[in-house]
């Protein structure tokens, strides 16, 4: 099959859009039984904007009363400026480059607060920041304020240095009473996401 997940910062606005591509599922425990033990494993593939492979895996409590589960998975290989057509629109910023050789992530769930870690191996990442109102790179503000984060703030690549050793992202977010599912899924993400790529 295929998934369309779509973002607004402002409603009415046009959305951004992260697609998957060959998406394959596959459940397993899924009933409504409440004995102890019965929980819901759910296995995911897909391709990320066409590109890179996209695998989840994820472990709910069938009755458990509090918000908890697990997930963990990998994305393979792609060029990252594949992403635009979400972030330009989503956090108007723009990737002029980036290579991503792969990332993988574990986050456990507690009562609504999810936590973990994210590793992720990229090369050559340079953003562009986007006017707020036209979309557009061009402008001294935008190129000022793209070159002050090339340069202080995100981290250009992280990949193994001689010991093996490279940034490792920390997972950290609370749902919040309006938060979707997925929406709270993939904004967890985001704080691993944030916190290998920034300074």
């Amino acid at each position: 099959g295929a998934v369309n997940y779509r973002d607004r910062v402002i409603a009415g606005d046009t959305p951004g859009v992260l697609s998957f591509a060959n998406v394959g599922l596959s459940v397993a425990g899924l009933a409504n039984r409440t004995g102890d033990g019965d929980t819901i494993r759910l296995g995911a593939q897909g391709a990320l904007m066409g590109a890179g492979v996209l695998k989840i895996r994820m472990s709910m409590p069938v009755a458990e009363p509090d918000f908890l589960l697990s997930y963990s998975g990998s994305l393979g290989a792609m060029d990252a400026t594949c992403l635009n057509e979400y972030l330009d629109v989503s956090v108007r910023t723009r990737l002029n480059s980036c290579q991503v050789d792969d990332v993988a992530f574990a986050i456990e769930v507690v009562d609504g607060r999810a936590e973990g870690s994210m590793t992720a191996s990229y090369r050559n990442l340079e953003i562009a920041r986007l006017d707020e109102q036209t979309g557009e790179s061009g402008g001294l503000k935008n190129s000022v304020v793209s070159f002050l984060a090339n340069v202080f703030k995100i981290r250009s690549d992280n990949t193994a240095d001689d010991s093996g050793s490279m940034k490792v992202g920390k997972v950290g977010y609370s749902r919040k009473s309006d938060d979707s599912f997925y929406y709270f899924i993939w904004r967890a993400l985001k704080t691993g996401i944030l916190d290998v790529v920034c300074y």
